[in-house]
């Protein structure tokens, strides 16, 4: 299994720091969504639940898709965060 995810490390790490980076705006945010994403596919796939894994790719554009959605409905809950200074 380590040597399957270097593999797929290697092979899509880049497109998917990318794709994220496109929606997020911010190259920190996006390479922390690309390592969770990493993080749980290497979770799933260790568990019994590996066989149902057809498709490493197209997976994990889905883990990091899901993330990044769940970062924005975090950002709109928490609201903007402004100096009380620029308010007034």
């Amino acid at each position: 299994m380590p040597a399957n995810l270097d593999l797929l490390f290697r092979n899509h790490h880049g497109e998917l720091k990318r794709m994220a980076y496109g929606r997020l705006g911010d190259r920190e945010a996006a390479a922390d969504v690309v390592q969770d994403a990493f993080l749980r596919y290497a979770v799933m796939a260790q568990s019994e639940r590996q066989a149902a894994i057809e498709s490493p790719r197209q997976f994990l554009w889905r883990i990091v898709q899901n993330l990044i959605i769940d970062m924005a409905r975090r950002r709109r809950r928490r609201g903007e965060h402004v100096c009380i200074d620029d308010v007034a």
